[in-house]
């Protein structure tokens, strides 16, 4: 099987449809080179090298090809108030161009970029458009998922990443995938093996090491017999507490008789039987205190805690409830609370032509993107004169 390519390199960089910190560092190095002894040819390949990566990167040449056209989609602003005033029959007929309009200052209009518009074709394909409607962090992404039957067009599953949208077609992916596409990862975890191996290679010490692990056996061996006292003690306790005293119990005994557990692990394992073990003599002793004893804390806390509310509530700084809308869920397969991936504020954009709704996770394909006086609706991080040349090439296939 052939060595797949690298998708995004340092060394040979091409800007891709991608929210990787690498693609956005090559796109803040991107350098459009044009030696002065570089023919015509030579630099319309270049344009076009330089160009097809980020634009359909994902399509074959081939394909490219017998989608490419010539015409470029453009429109003009006219003068509204010229349309009011006029029904074009002078025009029609011959007049209506007379002095009248040319004593009238005309405002400059910015020329139309429509070389900006070459690769226009290839903004109606699916997973261009899930990728522009910042439902995944990557043109290959997007692709993966409507090629596994995730995305729907108008309420049916499309799973063709080819597939050339019209307008007015609306297509929306499950919530929990965006999410996950477009939220941060979860950190690694590595397990308590690993981790044991790790902080078991600086040792150096053997006697210290040895005389370390007898005190840690011996506070083990005294916490777990003043658990035994303490449920001996106090027999009235109810079954979860005496349960977890068991099972605490159970731990600090088998971490004392297990020869292959290192120190640092029994430290870490004293501290936690420590901390837990406290907190339950914590509650007993709260939970034994008399009722009075016990209230006033609670009741003068509220009382601040009330006078606080008001307070910030009269200045207009009311402190906001927590969102029940993004917990700490554990099962899901990004980090939560949600938070967006890093560096997506250099691609957060939504194109004129799509309607997003991000909390529904769906969006409608308006209409084809089209060349405006001094704007061209097809995202692209190249200059003019690059679209031209790669224009010019294409031009000649045909």
């Amino acid at each position: 099987m052939a060595r797949q390519k690298l998708w995004i390199s340092l060394r040979k960089p091409k800007i891709r449809q991608s929210w990787n910190k690498y693609n956005l560092y090559n796109l803040s190095r991107l350098a459009i080179p044009s030696p002065p002894s570089a023919t015509y040819f030579q630099q319309k390949w270049s344009a076009k090298a330089i160009s097809r990566p980020y634009h359909g990167g994902q399509v074959r040449e081939k394909q490219w090809a017998r989608m490419f056209s010539r015409r470029m989609p453009s429109v003009q602003p006219m003068d509204y108030r010229y349309l009011a005033e006029s029904d074009g029959s002078q025009e029609s007929a011959g007049r209506g161009s007379g002095e009248e309009l040319a004593q009238k200052p005309r405002s400059p209009r910015e020329a139309t970029p429509y070389m900006q518009m070459v690769y226009h074709q290839l903004e109606r394909r699916l997973d261009t458009a899930v990728f522009r409607a910042m439902f995944a962090s990557s043109i290959r992404q997007s692709r993966q998922f409507v090629a596994r039957g995730l995305v729907k067009v108008n309420g049916q599953k499309m799973p063709y990443p080819g597939y050339m949208l019209n307008p007015g077609d609306m297509f929306s992916l499950p919530p929990d995938l965006v999410m996950f596409a477009t939220g941060q990862q979860k950190p690694p975890t590595k397990s308590l093996q690993q981790r044991t191996r790790a902080r078991a290679k600086p040792r150096i010490n053997v006697d210290a090491a040895d005389a370390e692990m007898r005190a840690v056996v011996d506070q083990m061996a005294a916490l777990g017999k003043d658990m035994d006292t303490f449920r001996s003690s106090h027999p009235d306790l109810p079954p979860p507490w005496k349960a977890e005293l068991f099972a605490l119990g159970c731990l600090a005994r088998r971490a004392t008789n297990n020869p292959g557990v290192t120190p640092q692990v029994r430290v870490d394992i004293l501290g936690q039987l420590n901390a837990n073990f406290d907190s339950l003599k914590a509650v007993k002793d709260f939970s034994s205190a008399s009722p009075a004893q016990t209230q006033a804390p609670l009741k003068k806390g509220w009382e601040r805690r009330k006078r606080l509310i008001v307070r910030r509530w009269m200045e207009g700084t009311a402190e906001p409830q927590p969102a029940s809308t993004n917990p700490i869920t554990f099962s899901k397969p990004y980090r939560t609370p949600w938070m967006p991936r890093d560096y997506m504020s250099a691609f957060a954009f939504i194109p004129r032509y799509l309607e997003v709704n991000q909390n529904v996770c769906s969006a409608v394909y308006l209409r084809d993107p089209v060349a405006r006086p001094g704007l061209g609706e097809v995202p692209t991080p190249f200059p003019t004169k690059v679209s031209q040349l790669a224009f010019n090439w294409y031009l000649r296939r045909r």
